[in-house]
């Protein structure tokens, strides 16, 4: 199932139970955050940047720790998303709080990529 279809399916729950429209909310917000931060990874280390770098090895060495920060970003952000959802499942907000935990570390190593020199 596809982020877009378990956002749509989350979303019908929410509009039969209130109670758990926050937690709809956060994972549409997470998902765009995944979407995002995944974009960007993939944009730090082109091939094209890459053929062009190959007597700047510096900056390839840079561009490679800034796509790893925006990869270890994205994962964070994909397990708070896929952990958010266990919400509408267990009906524990425990679940939707640590999501949060998740998506704060995902967002801070995604930023971190932007402090790379």
């Amino acid at each position: 199932m596809s982020t877009s279809e378990e956002l749509h399916e989350a979303a019908e729950r929410a509009k039969e139970r209130r109670e758990l429209a926050p937690v709809s909310l956060t994972m549409a917000v997470l998902a765009v955050m995944v979407a995002t931060v995944t974009l960007l990874g993939h944009r730090a280390q082109q091939k094209d940047i890459q053929s062009e770098a190959r007597g700047f090895e510096a900056e390839v060495e840079r561009a490679g720790r800034r796509a790893d920060r925006f990869d270890l970003g994205d994962v964070f952000l994909e397990i708070a998303l896929v952990v958010t959802s266990i919400t509408l499942l267990t009906e524990s907000r425990a679940y939707w709080y640590f999501g949060f935990v998740l998506a704060a570390a995902g967002i801070v190593c995604a930023a971190s990529a932007f402090l790379v020199r």
